[in-house]
C-alpha cells in the first residue's frame, strides 16, 4: 500500500506544480500619468488597451489566461 501511497503523492505533486506557475497576463496600474490600468504579459508587452477600473482588467487578464492555457499542452486544464 505504501508504493500506491508514493505513487499517488507524486502524480498530485507534478499536478500542483504545474498550476502554482504565474500566469502569463496581470493587471498592473497604468504608470503613464493616466488614469486606469494595463494588462500586461509576462515580457511587459501589454494588450494595447486601458482599462478604467482593475475589475474589467482582470476579467480581460483572465481571459487572455484561460486561451493561452486552452492553446498549450496542457493535459491537466479542466473547465
Amino acid at each position: 500500500m505504501k508504493n500506491l501511497d508514493a505513487h499517488f503523492d507524486g502524480l498530485m505533486h507534478a499536478f500542483n506544480n504545474a498550476y502554482e506557475e504565474e500566469p502569463p497576463w496581470m493587471v498592473v496600474c497604468n504608470d503613464d500619468g493616466a488614469d486606469g490600468f494595463l494588462v500586461i504579459d509576462d515580457t511587459g508587452t501589454d494588450d494595447g488597451n486601458v482599462y478604467e477600473t482593475e475589475a474589467e482588467a482582470q476579467d480581460v487578464a483572465n481571459q487572455l489566461n484561460k486561451e493561452a492555457m486552452e492553446a498549450g499542452d496542457d493535459d491537466f486544464y479542466i473547465e
